[in-house]
């Protein structure tokens, strides 16, 4: 039979001129423009009106970054002539293992933007924020400050500045065109949004829409902070995020000049927060870095935003020697970096689940302290104690009222602040304690101690440990005692991994292992993997000393291996090990 074919017809290329990628669904364009900063997604609205009218309606992130605004030569970090650190510096701990499944502050929304009312911002703007915001700023400044006009800081330094320009007037000019841009862009993408009349969620047709913005405490920070109270006051967004920051050097020798730079910044956070109550009310997400605030403004603050979610606070906060004590009912997760408050008391947060606790000036059992925290799971709690002398915390202390399930402490190679205990006081305070993580422990201070903890916590599953052998500081460490119980079993931990390795030490790392495999009945797997980031130190940032002895070779392996199993004693755990050199 014969069967007749028909001829198959290529369909004819598209013409080299038609927008196929507009043709695509809305929710298909929307996910494209959600991966762009907003600045990119704007001129990409340039080139299509479907793509321009989708950019204020339909995006439900608008984010605005004052970096994004800045010359090329300033996007690594903003250096002022008050601030001799990075403005980038969100993540100022030191591992990212540590850390890999915490908020990226930084990076929360690409990029933090503002909006405003209506298209009357603009003049509004021009009218009265511009010359209200410098009236206020002379009105912030402290009241001995002498002619540094902008920003509550006190002196600069010649050698911060680029080159090829003049120093401070360079630096004002270019904080200052920033912040002009971002006012306008902010301006222009609400304009746009309340042309095409969409409104919040379901009462006009509109997507719910979260504002985030980014700025330093400088030139136009009330207009910009005027903007996010206007658009959050008009309904054209239901939610709002804020990263406050300012310039204020921190390194200076003169620590009166420092503090009193930082109280300036903290009353002109207190104005910006009296005058956006509406934006304030919105935050979903409030992060504040470099300034000091009267207890009060914190306590404000928290009344204030009663929808936050997430709240970052970064070298700031009361005064030292203060204690903060928080409530709050929505909060959810909290991080703290080298904040000057005493200590910090939770005392209601019936919704907190994640705390960060980065630096402390005192070690002391009143660092933290917990009321009412039934969700709490995740604990860190980072810190060196070359301030703190010989002083620890209890856990058992710390602890009390909570009932986490993951815990990590990072002593950044420095003495161990944590003083071990009797089993006996932590174990109900531990009973749902998982997974353990210990980072950076030095050589000098030993490993035997870390099995208090596996004593205490009966139910952990896996435990995590990062080795330091490099010297980042002078000074000694001591080592900590602690007498093994032999007759200790535990029938929970599955999974230990030990990141690095002891150039000088290998003896306490096989000790430690063996204890390990002797107590712990049910282990199944360990692992052994050199650092791979073991040419710089984690916590100073320099070269460490090269001549590691980690076993890379297979006899090498063998040869650990036998002194795990024979090291003058035996034991009845199968176990498989994994020992993991950097490939090279």
């Amino acid at each position: 039979m014969n069967m007749m074919m028909e001829p198959t017809t290529s369909r004819p290329p598209p013409p080299a001129d038609e927008d196929i990628i507009s043709k695509l669904p809305g929710d298909v364009l929307v996910l494209v423009l959600e991966k762009l900063n907003l600045r990119d997604a704007v001129r990409v609205g340039v080139l299509s009106r479907r793509w321009r009218c989708l950019i204020p309606n339909q995006l439900p992130r608008l984010h605005l970054d004052i970096k994004d605004f800045l010359p090329d030569d300033h996007q690594g970090g903003f250096y002022d002539h008050d601030d001799g650190q990075s403005e980038d510096d969100d993540d100022q701990d030191d591992g990212q293992e540590e850390y890999d499944d915490m908020p990226d502050y930084q990076d929360a929304g690409d990029g933090y933007d503002d909006h405003e009312d209506d298209s009357q911002v603009e003049d509004d703007r021009e009218d009265d924020g511009q010359v209200e915001e410098e009236e206020e700023e002379e009105e912030d400044m402290p009241d001995d400050h002498d002619d540094h006009e902008d920003d509550g800081q006190v002196e600069e330094e010649e050698d911060d500045m680029p080159d090829d320009h003049d120093g401070e007037d360079y630096y004002r000019d270019v904080l200052s065109e920033a912040g002009d841009k971002m006012v306008d862009a902010a301006a222009a993408l609400l304009a746009s949004r309340q042309a095409a009349g969409v409104g919040v969620g379901d009462q006009f047709g509109g997507v719910r829409t979260t504002l985030a913005m980014r700025f330093f405490l400088r030139h136009n920070y009330m207009s910009l902070g005027r903007l996010l109270d206007g658009a959050v006051a008009g309904g054209k967004v239901s939610a709002a995020e804020l990263t406050v920051s300012t310039t204020c050097r921190l390194d200076r020798d003169d620590h009166h000049e420092t503090e009193r730079a930082l109280a300036g910044y903290g009353r002109r956070f207190r104005a910006l927060f009296d005058a956006c109550l509406a934006a304030f009310g919105a935050l979903t997400w409030l992060t504040v870095e470099k300034m000091r605030h009267a207890t009060c403004d914190l306590r404000d603050i928290l009344t204030t935003c009663t929808r936050l979610e997430k709240l970052s606070l970064s070298q700031c906060g009361p005064a030292h020697g203060k204690i903060w004590q928080v409530r709050h009912a929505r909060l959810t997760d909290i991080t703290i970096y080298l904040c000057s408050m005493y200590g910090v008391d939770f005392i209601w947060l019936p919704r907190l689940e994640r705390l960060t606790f980065q630096g402390w000036f005192w070690t002391t059992n009143k660092l933290v302290s917990f009321g009412h925290v039934p969700r709490l799971t995740t604990v860190t709690l980072s810190n060196d104690d070359d301030c703190n002398g010989d002083q620890t915390l209890q856990l058992s202390h710390i602890f009390a009222n909570t009932s986490i399930s993951d815990l990590r402490l990072n002593f950044r190679g420095s003495n161990i602040w944590v003083q071990p205990e009797s089993p006996r006081r932590l174990t109900d305070i531990f009973c749902n304690l998982k997974n353990l993580k210990i980072r950076n422990v030095h050589e000098e201070c030993g490993l035997t101690w870390i099995m208090f903890l596996l004593q205490s916590a009966l139910h952990l599953q896996e435990l995590y440990i990062k080795l330091m052998g490099h010297d980042c500081s002078e000074g000694t460490r001591k080592k900590v005692p602690w007498e093994m119980d032999t007759s200790f079993k535990h029938s929970s931990l599955a999974k230990v991994t030990i990141i690095g390795f002891y150039n000088t030490q290998e003896t306490t790392i096989v000790t430690f292992i063996h204890h390990l495999v002797e107590a712990a009945v049910n282990l199944e797997e360990i692992y052994i993997r050199e650092d791979a980031t073991a040419s710089l130190c984690e916590v100073c940032g320099y070269a460490q000393h090269d001549g590691s002895r980690f076993p890379r070779t297979d006899e090498d392996k063998d040869t650990f291996r036998k002194r795990i199993n024979d090291d003058g004693r035996s034991t009845t755990t199968t176990f498989k090990m994994h020992i993991q050199p950097m490939s090279t």
